[in-house]
């Protein structure tokens, strides 16, 4: 067998979510029907090409969850599930392929708020994704080192703020801690 004959092996890339809702019971009472809330989105680091986001619906007799690709359109492996009072899985949807060349939303599923909610009135959704970055480019990594941003006035260090405003990375500060 010659090394043509052999299919590489296929890696396969993952992202999660845990989207905890608040007072969903309230608003409930306020909105329109098909109006929905969602998630912040979500996406493997390697691959920030390829995001999602989690859709709760809100109509006249019952809630809906649905996950929804806001960038590129790939198949993809889901399960939707929630933690109860109790700290119990609840499965939502089993794992599920889903195609969304052809359609943006998942089918929605529907939630049973009332047996999800926690004793502060708060609902606790997850979603867990699988996927094959065919076609797609891997994101840059920020490689920079803390001594880079010794002096704050150097193009280095004009280009880490512009990389980290770029990539969305959240830090705060550098403190670098010497002995004098």
């Amino acid at each position: 067998m010659s090394s043509a004959d052999v299919l590489n092996k296929v890696e396969t890339v993952t992202c999660k979510i845990e989207w905890k809702l608040q007072d969903l019971h309230r608003y409930r009472d306020f909105v329109a029907n098909e109006t929905f809330f969602n998630s912040k989105q979500f996406y493997n680091p390697q691959y920030p090409t390829a995001a999602w986001e989690l859709r709760v619906y809100f109509n006249a007799y019952s809630n809906l969850i649905t996950l929804a690709q806001v960038k590129q359109t790939l198949k993809v492996k889901y399960v939707l599930y929630a933690l109860d009072a109790r700290g119990g899985r609840v499965n939502i949807s089993s794992v599920t392929p889903h195609d969304f060349n052809r359609f943006k939303e998942t089918i929605r599923y529907t939630i049973d708020m009332e047996r999800l909610m926690h004793t502060d009135g708060s609902v606790l959704l997850f979603c867990e994704l699988e996927f094959l970055p065919h076609n797609l480019k891997r994101g840059r990594k920020l490689k920079r080192k803390h001594e880079e941003v010794g002096n704050f006035s150097t193009p280095n260090f004009q280009k880490l703020l512009i990389n980290m405003f770029e990539q969305e990375t959240l830090t705060d500060c550098v403190i670098n801690v010497s002995n004098f």
